[in-house]
């Protein structure tokens, strides 16, 4: 990868939390700007879980690795990819 570059990361979460919130704070932590328009989210085809598409620019592989880190961390979410 080349950075700085756009990048799209995926969280998942059961439908009962609602991480708009938790990914936008996480992200922010590591000085990217993010609002709630670049956050998607979609069900699963069971219903069950939540899909999460985050879009922002990173500016370097630590950076990058440390949101993947908390993200991961956090009690309420599923998986990170």
């Amino acid at each position: 990868m080349n950075f700085p570059c756009q990048f799209t990361i995926k969280v998942f979460g059961s439908v009962e939390t609602e991480l708009e919130l938790l990914i936008i704070e996480t992200v922010r932590k590591h000085q990217i700007t993010i609002e709630l328009a670049q956050i998607t989210r979609r069900a699963s085809s069971g219903g069950k879980y939540l899909a999460y598409s985050a879009s922002f620019q990173v500016d370097n592989q630590v950076q990058l690795d440390n949101i993947y880190r908390d993200l991961s961390a956090h009690p309420q979410i599923i998986m990170v990819i």
